[in-house]
């Protein structure tokens, strides 16, 4: 299938940004790529999943080569997390070729003040990757795996982040409980 042929169907994606929420979620995405795509193209998206980076499940180098990197940023976390509880790594490190960028990912990550900072420096250095793979890939298949695999770290990471709302009326609710006093404790308790 040429370039061409996914051009209105690229053209019609919403722009992903880091720091935003997505724009829709890879359900949606999915099947409006259905409706548009061959099914083995279609096959293929299915295939190219973030959490389970496999280079033989999809035939295309930009796959190929995100499976690799992030591979080698796993093959780092298990490094720096078996040193610091003393364990050997080789029994939980996967094939994969040495990645200085994997490595300062990591480094760089470790260095941020709590998990959540650390989980998002992670994240930025994915989306960074996925932006480099994206050059020249304009509106074929792999610029649709490259966005299917945005989208998917973007709902990770709305996933990890707490509703603001929730957030704010439950502190507010809490403030509440504490002032009427303790027979109201007793009442949600019943």
């Amino acid at each position: 299938m040429s370039a061409s042929q996914h051009y209105f169907l690229v053209a019609a994606l919403p722009m992903l940004f880091f720091d935003n929420d997505p724009p829709l979620s890879l359900k949606s995405f999915l099947a409006f790529c259905h409706e548009q795509l061959r099914p083995a193209d279609y096959n293929s998206l299915l295939a190219a999943r973030l959490d389970e980076p496999k280079a033989d499940l999809v035939d295309m180098q930009p796959w190929r080569d995100w499976c690799a990197r992030e591979t080698a940023l796993r093959n780092e976390l298990i490094r720096v997390r078996a040193a610091r509880l003393n364990v050997e790594p080789e029994r939980y490190l996967r094939p994969a070729d040495f990645r200085a960028e994997a490595r300062a990912a990591v480094k760089s990550a470790f260095q941020e003040g709590n998990p959540r900072q650390f989980e998002r420096a992670l994240d930025q250095a994915r989306w960074r990757f996925l932006e480099e793979l994206e050059i020249g890939h304009h509106f074929d298949l792999a610029r649709l795996v490259l966005y299917s695999l945005k989208l998917q770290l973007l709902e990770k990471r709305a996933a990890r982040m707490p509703d603001p709302g929730t957030a704010c009326f439950n502190e507010h609710y809490d403030r509440m409980l504490e002032k009427a006093g303790p027979w109201v404790s007793d009442l949600n308790n019943h």
